[in-house]
């Protein structure tokens, strides 16, 4: 196993390593010397062999594909006696969303994003009326609790059924919204683990 030790404050940490002889030296890689632990820089193309150094992949363009495949036509569970309601579409998506590439091709999914969302929905009492308006997400991050979303909703125009299926989405979004967000977050992590899918990322959609 290593060993580190300082020998004086203005050098730099020198690793050990054990052997049936005792404890002995090991040199470190210089730079410029040929030393094989130097290929990514020797490389005349500059790529990052075997995931040595940290790399980040813009995945904001695969992120909204993504969740409009999870979220667009989803229901939302307004009870039928009062109604109906389901997200149309996903009208915004800002943030970052990304792959980081850490030593030995390790991948870690990072992501934090605010959505807006659109939706339609119609009361009982009056079926061929149309309601609109927008379910907003603030604070959706992948270092965040579920709990630390913020979470808000808005209807078009005035009057009781308006403002009736404003409070039925209220409280029924969040509910069958969360478990959508937590498939895009797994699929995120998942496609990740992919080489070939990360590989296939052109500049176009890896910078949308």
């Amino acid at each position: 196993r290593e060993l580190w030790s300082r020998r004086t404050c203005t050098e730099r940490a020198i690793p050990r390593q054990r052997g049936f002889g005792g404890v002995k030296r090991v040199r470190m890689a210089k730079l410029g010397e040929g030393d094989p632990r130097w290929i990514v820089e020797e490389r005349n193309d500059g790529a990052n062999v075997n995931g040595w150094h940290w790399e980040e992949k813009n995945c904001l363009g695969w992120t909204k594909t993504k969740l409009e495949e999870l979220l667009i036509s989803l229901p939302l569970s307004v009870p039928a006696m009062e109604g109906s309601a389901r997200i149309t579409a996903l009208k915004s998506c800002s943030g970052e969303a990304m792959l980081c590439t850490r030593k030995g091709n390790k991948k870690v999914a990072v992501f934090d994003l605010s959505l807006v969302l659109a939706y339609e929905g119609t009361m009982a009492a009056d079926s061929e009326s149309t309601l609109k308006g927008e379910v907003k997400l603030g604070e959706f991050a992948s270092a965040n609790d579920e709990d630390e979303y913020e979470w808000s909703v808005t209807v078009e125009g005035k009057g009781k059924p308006n403002d009736r299926i404003k409070q039925l989405v209220t409280a029924t979004a969040s509910k069958d919204l969360l478990p959508q967000l937590q498939a895009y977050a797994t699929a995120l992590a998942d496609f990740g683990q992919t080489s070939t899918s990360l590989a296939s990322l052109s500049l176009s959609e890896s910078t949308q």
